[in-house]
């Protein structure tokens, strides 16, 4: 037996069917625009992460730049520190006591080189610095006796014995392996046997005090010409490096 479908419920049964079509087919549309939609975003967004990790990596660039730039700038001040300590010391006073010679003097080999140009006695600039330093003998004190001894370089009367060191009565005399060993022997010599209360042959700190027995004459009378020529030649010397 055939059921018979009237013709309102056969439209309705087509209106229904057409109807859930043109539903599915607007989720159809809708479905690909909005795949649409999410793909163009998902590019956006990976084209911004792109631009965020070229940043990073630029900002990391600049950092390590920086970095660089900053050590740069600390070795500047360093170095530009360091020459304004040599400009103070290139400029700063340099002296002489006569009446103590322990007594630092304040001087640079820079100054003493400067206060001995063009003698042949120049080049001991450093190592009458070095003999200061070490036994604190006036630096200018030992050049006035190395000039005086000497006549400035030119004449030694033994192998680098500049100072007169170990020379008596015109007998005697020292060798010395090199004209440093020399000045750093005279300042020891100074240092611990004339200049101190107590030792063999001090009688005070000052240049004659030193003069009384380091300096004698043939007869061993005291040579006081020694020492005013020691302190007229120490004082032109600290007038050069002073100017």
């Amino acid at each position: 037996m055939m059921l018979k479908i009237s013709k309102q419920t056969k439209f309705l049964i087509v209106f229904m069917t057409i109807t859930c079509l043109v539903a599915c087919l607007g989720v159809y549309v809708v479905d690909k625009t909005t795949k649409n939609k999410i793909s163009k975003m998902q590019q956006l967004i990976d084209g911004q992460q792109k631009q965020i990790g070229d940043l990073m990596v630029t900002e990391e660039a600049l950092q390590d730049k920086l970095e660089v730039k900053e050590k740069q700038l600390d070795q500047l001040k360093k170095e530009n520190s360091q020459l304004e300590k040599m400009i103070q010391n290139m400029n700063r006073k340099v002296s002489y006591n006569s009446a103590d010679i322990t007594e630092g003097s304040n001087t640079t080999a820079f100054q003493l080189k400067k206060a001995l140009k063009g003698t042949k006695l120049e080049d001991l600039a450093p190592s009458l610095y070095k003999a200061e330093k070490l036994y604190k003998i006036n630096a200018f004190v030992l050049a006035g006796i190395l000039a005086h001894e000497s006549g400035w370089g030119t004449k030694i009367n033994y192998n680098n014995n500049l100072s007169g060191f170990a020379i008596y009565n015109r007998g005697g005399g020292k060798t010395f392996d090199s004209k440093e060993d020399n000045v750093i022997a005279t300042a020891k010599l100074l240092a611990e046997n004339y200049v101190k209360s107590g030792q063999k042959n001090f009688h005070g700190k000052s240049l004659e005090a030193v003069n009384t027995d380091y300096c004698l004459k043939d007869n061993g009378n005291t040579d006081w010409h020694w020492s005013e020529d020691i302190n007229n030649i120490a004082k032109q010397l600290i007038d050069k490096a002073n100017k």
